[in-house]
């Protein structure tokens, strides 16, 4: 997989005014899922759009969608789009490594999960009524 849930990138987005020059313009957006997982370049990506930028093709995220393609439910409303693996990129900002404790919620970069896939922070383990 190329991409994994939360990076963002860098999209090239071809633009033509109705003239024989193109120009491209830059749109950054988060991928969220995945439609279709694998290291070729068929791979989907379910990618949230800003509502400041515009993509044709966008559309708006149902909660069956969410749980469909397993997205965090607070994109459900927002304007998202599938992308390719070989879609033009600019950049990739991959997302940092980390989990989210399991107790309250935050995330904590550089943690991992154990065998029974539980995570609880340390936070949370020295202070159990936290």
């Amino acid at each position: 997989m190329r991409y994994r849930k939360g990076d963002e990138l860098v999209l090239k987005v071809e633009e033509d005014f109705g003239y024989n020059d193109k120009t491209f313009r830059r749109v950054k957006v988060q991928v969220i899922g995945h439609n279709i997982d694998s290291d070729n370049d068929e791979a989907e990506y379910l990618v949230y759009v800003p509502p400041y930028e515009h993509l044709k093709g966008t559309w708006t995220l149902s909660e069956r969608h969410a749980n469909w393609y397993g997205v965090d439910k607070r994109f459900v409303g927002d304007e998202v789009i599938f992308i390719r693996a070989r879609h033009p990129i600019y950049k990739h900002h991959p997302a940092p490594v980390g989990e989210k404790c399991d107790k309250c919620r935050e995330f904590a970069e550089g943690a991992i999960r154990d065998d029974d896939g539980n995570y609880v922070c340390q936070s949370c383990r020295f202070n159990p009524y936290r």
